[in-house]
């Protein structure tokens, strides 16, 4: 997998060097999405699981989904899948809560 993220050359050079990196030099080959100093580590940490607290965990598992089928399926299925789970999203129980208080806002605002 790791050729699909920084490219055929740097994983080659990786794996048959192994190489340490530092965190700057991971961020860079895009291993890491961000890099933290150790005391914001955690208020950032607790901010991302608030944020994914506040979702919906049909299309946050729909959306894993998508994403863990992205790269190995055709495009024709793969939009398949998406519409068959955007679906799924749409007709959960969390949609339709989401959507009564959105037109609640909407009206009273």
């Amino acid at each position: 997998f790791l050729p699909r993220i920084v490219g055929y050359a740097k994983a080659r050079e990786m794996y048959l060097l192994s190489p340490t990196i530092n965190a700057e030099t991971a961020y860079k080959l895009n291993l890491l999405n961000e890099v933290f100093e150790e005391d914001d580590l955690y208020p950032a940490v607790l901010q991302i699981a608030n944020n994914f607290g506040e979702k919906s965990k049909t299309a946050i598992g729909c959306i894993k989904e998508n994403l863990n089928l992205a790269l190995g399926l055709p495009l024709q299925e793969m939009l398949d899948q998406e519409i068959i789970r955007h679906i799924a999203c749409t007709e959960s129980e969390e949609f339709s809560l989401a959507t009564k208080r959105f037109v609640k806002r909407r009206e009273s605002g």
